[in-house]
């Protein structure tokens, strides 16, 4: 990421480097070329702390990658609470239940 930047000033060349380790972040251009670099150990240049994408998608070294490829696939969360998760479902439910009520009039 050091040679994509085009930083003039030294104080801010060398706050990038001491404080955002740049010289330690891979940029690649798209999640394919990340997930190459990911897969294996052999992959990983030297030092390389994260890579990242154009579309500032982060990807570390070391860990598995899983991602969802299903782009039209919603998005689940992890509550921390049941009650949470139930009370959603039960607003869903309701809602569900008065759009049905005004269809059946």
């Amino acid at each position: 990421m050091l040679r994509a930047l085009n930083v003039k000033n030294v104080v801010v060349n060398n706050f990038l480097m001491d404080y955002a380790n740049i010289q330690s972040i891979l940029l690649v251009v798209n999640d394919k070329d990340c997930r190459y670099f990911v897969e294996r150990d052999e992959n990983i240049p030297r030092n390389c702390q994260m890579i990242l994408n154009l579309n500032a998608d982060q990807f570390l070294p070391g860990y598995k990658v899983y991602a969802n490829q299903d782009r039209n696939r919603r998005t689940r969360f992890l509550f921390k609470s049941t009650d949470d998760q139930l009370r959603l479902v039960y607003n869903k439910l309701s809602y569900i239940k008065l759009t049905l009520n005004r269809y059946e009039r």
